[in-house]
């Protein structure tokens, strides 16, 4: 559902300001925003269908090179997905070393705490 922003409102993903038009919401959150007034609904993109041959060959160039943009997107955002999962079994592996010296050189100690709350040390 397209809306047209009333007032301004960030998330983690998104950013809009008043006046924005967006199709950001699902359909039952947007129903929810134009209830408490901060958007409206925003009446549809109307495309102008091609007549010729020529405009029909231009928007399939269009959208072919959108899909070829989208597929390598997608392709750029695997690959920077398999870095980043290397680096974070790197740096796993690195803290449970750092752990493991630490736990060498000063051992954990239990705390027990008693039943009248006093703390013992084993």
């Amino acid at each position: 559902m397209r809306l047209k922003m009333l007032i301004g409102m960030s998330g983690p993903d998104f950013t809009v300001d008043p006046g924005d038009v967006t199709e950001h919401f699902s359909k039952k959150e947007a129903a929810r925003l134009i209830r408490a007034g901060y958007a409206e609904e925003a009446p549809p993109v109307e495309r102008k269908k091609p007549e010729t041959k020529q405009e029909w060959d231009e928007e399939r160039a269009m959208l072919l090179a959108e899909n070829e943009q989208l597929k390598a997107d997608a392709l750029a955002f695997a690959e920077r997905e398999t870095a980043l999962l290397s680096q974070v079994e790197t740096l796993t592996s690195f803290k449970d070393s750092v752990t493991a010296a630490v736990h060498v050189i000063h051992p954990p100690v239990e705390t027990i705490v008693t039943e009248d709350n006093r703390e013992t040390r084993g």
